[in-house]
C-alpha cells in the first residue's frame, strides 16, 4: 500500500543555518502523528513544508529532497484542498472579522457548524482570547475534512480541560475521515492519543519539576491594586480584586481559556477600561501573548541592543537564550521569539516585568532556561507576574492564584 505522506531526505537551511538534514518520514492515512522536538528544532517548518507554504509563500529557504501528500507535491495537495494547516500563532490566519465571517468564507454553513459556540458566532475575531481563537481555527479546520490536518502548538492556547476534548476530536477525525493529523506538541501526555510520536531530536521531558522559584525576602512592595476591577466591552471581566507584590517575588496566575488573564495584564501595566486603586513603585515591561512577533524584523542583536539597559555583551545575552544573533527576528519560531521577547524584559532592567502567556513555543528545556532567568530577576529584586494555562508551570511559584470567571483567588 502507498503511503500517504512521504518525506525522503529532506533538507532545509536558511541564511546558512541547517533547520532539518536528511529527515525522511512515512505515514499512513488514519492514523494522529505527535511530533516532538526541543525549542528550534524545525516542527513549524516541518509543517509549513508538508503544508507547502515552505519555500512556496515563505522565501529565503533552500530545500532539497522529496516530499509527497497523498501522491501530490505539498503546493499541489493545498490547491486541492486536500490539505489544513492550523498555524501556531491564530492571528496570522484569519480572514473575516467574526467567526460568522470566516465560516461562510469556506462556504461552510451555520448548521453544519453545530461544533461551534453560537455564541461566539457574532463576536469580533479581536475579541476573542486567543485560546478562543485557536479552539475556533481547531473546529474550522475539522469542518473542513482535510486529509492531512496540520496542529502547530495547541497546548500553547488551550488549557487542559480544551486540550483534552481537541485532542480526542482530532483522534477520532483521523480515523472516521482516513486522514492523517499531524500535532506538533511539548505537552507530557500527549503521546497517549497518538499512533505514532516523531522526534526530531532527543528532546526532554520533566526536566524542570525540582525547580521551585524562592523570592527576595528583603523586597519593598512593588505592586498594590485595591478594589481592582476591569472591563472590555463595557461588561467586567475582572471583579474587584486586592493584590500587593513585593519588590523580588514572583506570581503566578492560572485560568482557563477566556477567563479574563490578558485582560487583568494589561489592566495591571496600563490602567486602561479599569477602576480602583493602582500603586507602582517602579517602571512597568509586558511581554503580551499576541502578536508574538511585536519587534522589528531585523537581527536579533540589533533588537537586543536596542533594549540594553543593562549594558550587557549582546553576544552573551544571545547565547544564554539560546539566540541565534545574526538571524531575522521574523525567521524565529515562536518558541525562539518567545525567548527573544523574555530577553528584552531582561535587558530594559524594569522594575516589574509582566509576562502573558510565557510558556507559549517552548520546550521542557526552554522553560528550565525561563525559570532560571525569572529566579535571577527576583534575586535582583525584581517583581515578576505571569499568568498561564500551565498548572505544572505554575506551580513552580511560590505564589500562586486561580483567576476563575473574573475572580482572583489565591492557591493555598
Amino acid at each position: 500500500m502507498i503511503k500517504k505522506v512521504i518525506v525522503s531526505d529532506l533538507s532545509v537551511k536558511i541564511n546558512k543555518k541547517t533547520i532539518l538534514k536528511n529527515f525522511s518520514l512515512e505515514l499512513d492515512s488514519g492514523s494522529l502523528v505527535l511530533l516532538r522536538g526541543s525549542t528550534g528544532s524545525g516542527k513549524t517548518t516541518l509543517l509549513r513544508i508538508l503544508s507547502g507554504l515552505i519555500p512556496e509563500f515563505y522565501r529565503g529557504f533552500q530545500v532539497s529532497g522529496e516530499v509527497k501528500v497523498f501522491e501530490h507535491p505539498p503546493i499541489q495537495a493545498l490547491r486541492k484542498a486536500l490539505i489544513t494547516y492550523v498555524p501556531q500563532d491564530p492571528y496570522s490566519y484569519f480572514i473575516g472579522s467574526t467567526p460568522r465571517e470566516e465560516l461562510s468564507l469556506f462556504g461552510l454553513h451555520i448548521n453544519q457548524s453545530s461544533i461551534i459556540d453560537n455564541k461566539l458566532l457574532d463576536k469580533s475575531l479581536h475579541k476573542l482570547s486567543d485560546g478562543q481563537l485557536y479552539l475556533f481555527l481547531v473546529k474550522l479546520a475539522y469542518l473542513q475534512k482535510a486529509k492531512l490536518l496540520l496542529l502547530d502548538e495547541p497546548t500553547s492556547h488551550l488549557d487542559e480541560s480544551t486540550y483534552n476534548y481537541v485532542m480526542g476530536l482530532m483522534k477520532n477525525y483521523a480515523e472516521a475521515n482516513d486522514s492523517i493529523v499531524i500535532i506538533v506538541d511539548h505537552r507530557d501526555d500527549a503521546a497517549k492519543y497518538a499512533d505514532y510520536v516523531v522526534k526530531l531530536d532527543n528532546v526532554q521531558d520533566n526536566c524542570y519539576e525540582d525547580l521551585p522559584l524562592v523570592r527576595n525576602k528583603q523586597g519593598d512592595t512593588a505592586l498594590v491594586l485595591e478594589n481592582y476591577s476591569c472591563f472590555h466591552d463595557g461588561q467586567r471581566t475582572i471583579n474587584p480584586i486586592s493584590l500587593e507584590v513585593k519588590r523580588g517575588e514572583a506570581v503566578a496566575i492560572y485560568g482557563a481559556n477566556g477567563s479574563g488573564k490578558t485582560t487583568l495584564m494589561w489592566g495591571i501595566a496600563c490602567s486602561i477600561n479599569c477602576k480602583g486603586t493602582r500603586r507602582l513603585s517602579g517602571k512597568v515591561f509586558i511581554i503580551p501573548q499576541t502578536p508574538i512577533y511585536w519587534f522589528d524584523n531585523v537581527p536579533v542583536a540589533e533588537i537586543l541592543q536596542k533594549f540594553n539597559k543593562r549594558k550587557e555583551n549582546i553576544k552573551y545575552v544571545a547565547e544564554r537564550f539560546g539566540l541565534d544573533e545574526n538571524l531575522m527576528s521574523y525567521n524565529l519560531s515562536i518558541g525562539k521569539a518567545r525567548l527573544l521577547s523574555l530577553a528584552l524584559a531582561y535587558l530594559s532592567n524594569k522594575e516589574v516585568v509582566l509576562i502573558d502567556e510565557p510558556t507559549i513555543g517552548l520546550d521542557c528545556n526552554s522553560k528550565k532556561s525561563l525559570l532560571e532567568t525569572i529566579q535571577k530577576l527576583i534575586d535582583e529584586g525584581i517583581s515578576i507576574i505571569i499568568t498561564t494555562h500551565d498548572m505544572k508551570f505554575a506551580l513552580n511559584f511560590e505564589r500562586r492564584y486561580i483567576l476563575n470567571k473574573g475572580t482572583l483567588v489565591e492557591m493555598q
